[in-house]
Order: C-alpha cells, then structure tokens, then sequence
C-alpha cells in the first residue's frame, strides 16, 4: 500500500489556521452540508505476478461481453478509480491481469460491478484497522489539498467535539471560510504519526506544519521552517469507517490555542463573558504575526 501522510490531521489544522485572515464579522455559520453517500466494499491487495502483471481474485475484475474493456476498482482516496486491465492468464480463484497504472500493495475492490467510477467508499473487510486509520488520514489530506469542503467534511464524525466548543456544524463553517480565504495549501508531516487503536477507538499522534497562500503571498500557518504543531487526536469507527472525534494541540501562528476558541467565535461558537475580552486583547498579536508572515494584517 502507498504510504500516506498524516492526512486527516492536515484536514482539521487547515480548518483551524485558514481562519487567521478573517476581519472581525459577527454573522455566524448556518448552511447544512450535503455528505457524499458511502458505499460498503470489502478490498483486496493485489500480488505481483510479473513485469505489469498482477494476480488479483476473480471476483475483483469486471469482463463486460464481448470480452473487451476488463477493469478493476482501486480504492484511490477512499474513492474507486476504475483501472483498465488485461487478462493474461488464471490460477485457481485468481486471474493474471496486466496493467501500467497498478502498483504493488494497491488495493481493489471485491465484487465492483454495482459501483461507479468516483464512488466514496466505506471499507467493510479486507485490511487491518491501522491501514484503514492510516487510508482515512491519507484521503482526508487530498480533500483538504483540493479544498472540498463535502470531501473534507466526510471525514468528521456527526458527534465531533472538542474542549474547546466546536462540533460538527461549527467545524464545517470554520472549513467553509477557510477555503474562501486561503489557497494551495501545502501540509509537511515533520514525524511519522503514531497510531493506537483499541477497539472501534483510534488515538492518532504527530506533529506538523501547515502552508497556505493569503493574499499572493505563501507562509506558514501551523509551524515554520524550524518548528512543528504536536497535535492529538481521537478517532471513531462508525459504519461508514473511520471518523474524527477529538483534535487538539492547533497553535495557529505560534498563539495559545486557546485563540483557536476566538476564531471559533466568528462562526457561531458561544463565548462568555471574559472570553469575549480575552479575544479583543488576542487582535492585535494575530495582526502583527499575519503582518509578519503574509505582508498583511489587515
């Protein structure tokens, strides 16, 4: 299997520092969101066979009639990306396909022919829990490069929350502004992440920095060039696979992360009272750290 970065964590630290360019508005997040369906597979990892050619089960090659146009389902991003193949031979259950798109560890659909090119897809059987942890990480980075706000969201549990307020409502409006105000985002995982699972639980730990562009010009968000973001996570396994609980440990331009919390506040998370005077006396360090790092803290 390719080896991912530590994706799902980019998701949710792009959610937090995009934020950092904001004027101060006071209208809060209100839109719903429309996940895309999921559909139940169960993969398989295909075995090398020769120069180009890979031994896959049976029942993980589509033969339309006729005998022409054989393909495969990799799973691609926790999508399935249809890859033309050639059959080549068979042995026992399996068949010789060849192909020039397929590389060793790539998994594959089983019994794909109900699926469409593109299809979201919810693992069922196949790989271990770790690797499924690790495809959603992987898949939730893509959807934050590409800037998806549906595609990122889909990787968030209904029942997010975290100390300091957000849900999931919350969260898709910090990610929706997000993508408005900032391009290209670019994450570098400094260590690998260390990943626990007990149960239908999963404890994902690691550190990162997070780049962006804001207003032509690109820096660091989460992090710089000499210093990372140590960031916790939990997350949970639901039906449609795994799913963010928890994240904590964001330092948007070096702040407490507490200040986190203020930018909340402009997409609707509740402050109180003393909360709403720490959050003023928060604008100016964020103007001059944005001054510092874009050219601009207005």
């Amino acid at each position: 299997m390719r080896k991912g970065k530590f994706l799902i964590i980019g998701l949710c630290a792009l959610s937090a520092a995009a934020l950092l360019g904001w004027s101060i508005r006071k209208a809060p997040f209100t839109a719903s969101i429309r996940l895309p369906r999921e559909f139940e597979a169960t993969v398989v990892v295909i075995e090398k066979a020769g120069e180009r050619e890979w031994m896959v089960p049976k029942a993980a090659v589509v033969e339309p009639e006729g005998g022409n146009g054989a393909y495969v389902f990799r799973l691609e991003k926790l999508r399935a990306k249809r890859i033309g193949v050639f059959p080549a031979g068979s042995s026992g259950e399996k068949l010789i396909v060849k192909s020039g798109l397929l590389a060793p560890g790539d998994p594959v659909l089983i019994d794909p022919a109900s699926i469409q090119d593109g299809a979201a897809i919810a693992v069922t059987g196949g790989l271990d829990e770790r690797s499924l942890v690790q495809l959603t990480l992987n898949a939730a980075i893509a959807a934050v490069n590409e800037a998806s706000l549906k595609e990122s969201m889909r990787f968030v549990s209904p029942g997010y929350a975290d100390p300091l307020g957000f849900d999931f409502r919350l969260m898709s409006g910090f990610l929706s502004r997000a993508y408005k105000e900032f391009a290209q985002p670019r994450l570098e995982v400094v260590d690998s992440p260390v990943i626990e699972i007990q149960g239908t639980e999963a404890v994902v730990q690691g550190s990162i920095r997070l780049q962006a562009f804001y207003r032509g010009r690109r820096s660091y968000l989460l992090g710089g060039s000499d210093s990372s973001n140590a960031v916790w996570m939990r997350m949970e396994k639901l039906s449609a696979g795994w799913k963010l609980t928890e994240l904590t440990g964001l330092r948007p331009l070096g702040l407490d992360e507490k200040f986190m919390k203020f930018l909340g506040a402009e997409v609707g998370l509740p402050l109180n009272a003393h909360e709403k005077v720490e959050k003023k006396e928060f604008c100016m360090p964020c103007r001059s750290k944005m001054a510092e790092r874009f050219g601009t803290g207005k």
